[in-house]
């Protein structure tokens, strides 16, 4: 089905840039400045190629080097905000990139630790979690203050390697360990920022079936209804359930029709691979890992498989679930409409 909308860091392709006559008075206090021009190099310059990036102004590779490619983009930028064409980036077109920077996505200020940080994010928050992540060893690409798919998968690195449960928004555990507190082995981040035991459960008989619990896939269950896991919960191939949810699903293929216009990419514009799907992030967080059962479907595992929550789409909203299946579309469409459980997984 057609699913995709435009993402957070996709919005400013679809924003026309404005004058800059038409812009406020003053543009917010961003990361970058100066006089880079062609064949200049540093820190300032990839900051200056993030940013571009983000407004879809392709500068080329975030590596620090204005050549031929961040030449381009200046001037395509310039062009659009109706600035002096040049192809230098100084004060008039820095401040034109940050306010177009700070209207495209959300602007943030205070602290990391007063207001958290999450996708789409821009300002002073950001710009201290992606310090912190460099300072740990986990590069969130040029430090220019705007949480995009460079951050987050920063993020995620940084939470695999504390068995801290995926979760783009940064809270609870997740703050706690940047901060350098500890983070209790015993618990691992839920999708509400909160932490739940995992202790006392068990290892069920095969990694590829549903938890011993006897909750047949929709057995009994509404469309819709969750429940948290038991103190005896199973584990699903090493993991802990977390919860059960009741989700209609669909499913879609890698067409253009299906991923227009981006093509067949998840939120963070990596292709798309059997076991990814797509969710409404106020229902299941991206990143979340969980089984998936109760289904029909020649093209996916026979009693379910382990799914990614790495994807959006304009129709997937509330308790839906998008299923990617890698044929053809014709064969895709046949999956139709479905009820089917998920068992939320912890780390």
């Amino acid at each position: 089905m057609k699913k995709r909308a435009l993402l957070p860091w996709a919005v400013a392709a679809s924003v026309v840039l404005a004058p800059v006559a038409a812009m406020a008075q003053s543009a917010p206090v961003l990361p970058g400045g100066g006089m880079e021009a062609y064949g200049s190099t540093g820190r300032q310059v990839a900051i200056l190629q993030a940013d571009l990036s983000a407004l879809k102004d392709w500068p080329g590779p975030l590596d620090g080097i204005f050549g031929p490619k961040t030449l381009g983009a200046v001037r395509a930028f310039q062009r659009q905000a109706g600035i002096a064409v040049d192809g230098i980036a100084g004060p008039i077109t820095w401040r034109a990139i940050h306010q177009r920077v700070s209207d495209s996505f959300h602007l943030t200020t205070g602290t990391l630790a007063a207001t958290g940080a999450d996708y789409g994010d821009v300002g002073t928050p950001v710009l201290q979690l992606q310090q912190d992540l460099a300072s740990k060893g986990f590069n969130p690409g040029p430090e220019n203050g705007v949480f995009l798919k460079d951050t987050a998968h920063a993020v995620q690195a940084f939470e695999r390697a504390h068995g801290i449960a995926l979760n783009d928004a940064i809270g609870g555990a997740t703050l706690t360990a940047l901060q350098g507190g500890a983070v209790d082995s015993g618990t691992t981040q839920n999708s509400s920022g909160t932490s739940q035991s995992s202790s006392g459960t068990t290892q069920s008989s095969s990694g590829t079936s549903s938890p011993s619990t006897g909750a047949g896939a929709g057995a009994g269950t509404r469309t819709g209804s969750s429940s948290a896991a038991s103190p005896s919960t199973q584990t699903i191939d090493g993991h802990a359930v977390v919860r059960e949810i009741n989700l209609t699903a669909t499913a879609y293929s890698p067409s253009l029709k299906d991923n227009y216009p981006y093509g067949p990419v998840d939120y963070y514009g990596r292709p798309l691979v059997a076991g990814d799907v797509a969710v409404d992030p106020t229902v299941i967080p991206l990143g979340t890992l969980m089984w998936v059962t109760g289904y029909s479907s020649p093209f996916l595992p026979a009693g379910g498989f382990l799914a990614h929550a790495v994807d959006t789409g304009g129709a997937i909203k509330g308790d839906r679930l998008d299923i990617f299946i890698n044929s053809s579309e014709s064969n895709v469409s046949n999956f139709g409409i479905q009820p089917v459980k998920a068992y939320i997984l912890g780390n």
